[in-house]
């Protein structure tokens, strides 16, 4: 019994290690794809039942999400550090800090702490939610 739990804990422990480059790739491909705000290289990331979480509490769908590329949102740059991945069976958890530059609804958009819930279907990961807090630093006002 306990070589059997040993020799499942190593097996979910390597697959867990070998998905990590796919979700670290998904991961840029997102981050490419709203820094270039493209829309249509965005959509097949995202499952059918998307859903954002804005640093304002409002949530969005899939379908408001192709619509605030390039409209709600204007956006100039995104790079993404700190991310941590976590595995959960055929969920991976993501946490980092999304470092936009741009504008959402006329105001400046800065650091945001953010969580990604990717989920596979099939053979591969797609996005399924996100959640984006406001990253203040200790001296800045900056929403």
């Amino acid at each position: 019994m306990l070589r059997s739990l040993l020799l499942f804990i190593a097996l979910t422990t390597s697959l867990c290690f070998a998905q990590e480059p796919a979700i670290r790739a998904k991961e840029e491909a997102f981050r490419k794809a709203v820094a270039t705000q493209n829309a249509k290289a965005l959509d097949p990331m995202l499952t059918a039942e998307f859903v954002a979480i804005w640093p304002d509490g409002s949530k969005s769908t899939r379908d408001d999400q192709m619509k605030l590329l390039g409209n709600t949102v204007k956006v100039e740059d995104v790079q993404i550090s700190d991310i941590h991945v976590s595995f959960y069976g055929d969920t991976a958890i993501v946490t980092g800090t999304w470092n936009i530059k741009g504008v959402w609804e006329g105001k400046p958009m800065g650091p945001r702490a953010y969580t990604h819930v990717w989920v596979k279907e099939g053979d591969d990961w797609k996005l399924a939610s996100r959640h984006l807090t406001i990253q203040r630093a200790k001296s800045s006002e900056q929403r």
